[in-house]
């Protein structure tokens, strides 16, 4: 979600904006509290800015926030240490799975 924030398209943004606010939510708190670069503060007006009286700008300082490089970053190293342990193959720093050695996706 965050590289469809990163993506710019307002509708985007806002779909973006509350699925990661939703995601965050729904993660343990042990998990939650490693991700340092996702504001707590700022996924708490979420809500707010992607209503109907939230604003433009609002939405953009919040998006900045949340799909910055290195949070984006920090969210694809967490995902990759899961993903190793599941044997799924792991992301590349574009958020996409990485080819396997056999020349998978």
């Amino acid at each position: 979600m965050q590289r469809t924030i990163r993506g710019g398209l307002d509708v985007c943004v806002n779909t973006g904006l509350v699925f990661v606010r939703t995601y965050y939510n729904n993660l343990p708190e042990s998990i939650a509290r490693r991700l340092t670069e996702l504001n707590p503060v700022a996924l708490a007006a979420i809500p707010g800015a992607t209503s109907f009286q939230g604003s433009e700008k609002a939405r953009k300082n919040i998006a900045a926030s949340v799909a910055s490089d290195a949070a984006f970053a920090q969210a694809i190293r967490a995902a990759n240490i899961y993903r190793e342990k599941l044997g799924y193959e792991l992301l590349g720093p574009d958020g996409n799975p990485e080819p396997g050695e056999e020349g998978g996706t």
